[in-house]
């Protein structure tokens, strides 16, 4: 188990760089090596150093050092990720194109001051209509991107396969829906149709609301990611949270953000979230009632912060599994497909690679 020390100082930081007022606990007995390593996990690693500036902290050297070039290396792959979201943008408004910025690219071009050199992205995700599609994966190609994975199914699948960037550094993610299986219709109708058009060094963007940005941070831990079924927390979603809360109160924003969940089911998966997220980061939020199942929900996923990365792995591998078996089993498309596969020996081997990889990264977090 990470120890609670190296937990709570990693919470403390985020905390503040999230704008807590609060004095800053850190243990003087830290392993800063398990700091590093639980905030490795939890995406966050690169928010340490700015957050240890802030409170003014003083850390082991070797700590310092390391933490200070992991944050400007986040931060020059987020310039250079910044700029490619500009010249993708520009590519696709030639062909009369202006994309809906989800997750990460969103928060690049809400804060291109700054940005936002404590996040951590692994791809740029873009929402264009279904029309488009076809001309957006012609202007990325033109560009130098390469779909390195050609198995794509529109009536299955919530985005075209990965572009990858010339040098491999990145990809980018064409949507044409948020999700794979249309689980929040009011999200998926109202996110793109109220994006506010915004202009960055001559390139038209559009800018989905706090709202629906929100709505759509919850739903894909909690839903798409099947963090709801896995009590998994990820604190790079809370202090993504915590920038699009701002510091004023956010009860009518939260109040709006619920409104976009729909079933009951969507519904204790967000309330149990936010009941997470007011215990962790910011008590009093102003979130409404919440029942005893879902502060149980935040209680347990809270004390799995730490569970070591075998039985992390190995758990969520499992809930996962189960979770698809069953997907699989209540979806006759779903089901014709995987047969399929299990009779292609080439597509069984491509799509046992990409789980590998995928295991392997969870371990090594």
């Amino acid at each position: 188990m990470t120890q609670p020390a190296a937990i709570s100082t990693t919470l403390s930081l985020v905390r503040h760089l999230a704008g807590s007022v609060s004095p800053c606990s850190i243990a003087p007995q830290t392993d800063w090596e398990q700091v590093v390593a639980f905030a490795s996990a939890q995406l966050v690693l690169p928010a340490l150093y700015p957050a240890i500036e802030r409170v003014g902290l003083p850390v082991p050297d070797d700590a310092h050092t390391f933490l200070l070039r992991i944050h400007a290396a986040n931060a020059a792959r987020n310039l250079q990720m910044g700029n490619a979201l500009l010249s993708i943008g520009s590519a696709l408004n030639s062909e009369g194109i202006e994309p809906v910025l989800l997750k990460g690219a969103a928060l690049l071009a809400s804060d291109p001051s700054s940005l936002v050199p404590w996040r951590f992205l692994s791809d740029l995700d873009l929402l264009v209509p279904a029309w488009a599609l076809p001309k957006a994966v012609a202007a990325l190609q033109d560009l130098g991107y390469e779909a390195r994975d050609g198995d794509y199914v529109p009536e299955r699948d919530a985005h075209y396969p990965a572009l990858i960037a010339p040098g491999g550094a990145f990809a980018v993610e064409l949507h044409t829906r948020m999700f794979a299986e249309r689980a929040m219709p009011a999200l998926e109708a109202q996110l793109p149709a109220h994006a506010q058009a915004i202009v960055r060094d001559g390139v038209r963007l559009r800018l989905p609301t706090a709202a629906h940005r929100i709505a759509h941070l919850i739903a894909h831990a909690q839903l798409q990611h099947a963090h709801y079924a896995n009590y998994r927390l990820l604190l790079r979603g809370f202090l993504e949270l915590s920038a699009m809360l701002g510091p004023q109160p956010a009860e009518s924003l939260i109040a709006a953000t619920m409104e976009l969940f729909e079933t009951s089911a969507a519904r204790r998966a967000a309330t149990a979230y936010l009941a997470a997220f007011e215990r962790m980061m910011r008590p009093g939020i102003g979130i409404g009632a919440i029942g005893a199942a879902d502060r149980n929900w935040a209680d347990s996923a809270i004390a799995r912060l730490g569970e070591p990365a075998r039985m992390r792995a190995l758990s969520a591998v499992l809930r996962i599994a189960g979770h698809q078996i069953g997907h699989n089993l209540r979806n006759p498309a779903v089901l014709s497909r995987s047969v399929r596969l299990l009779l292609s020996p080439a597509g069984l081997a491509a799509r046992l690679a990409r789980h590998r990889t995928r295991l392997r990264q969870t371990y090594w977090a």
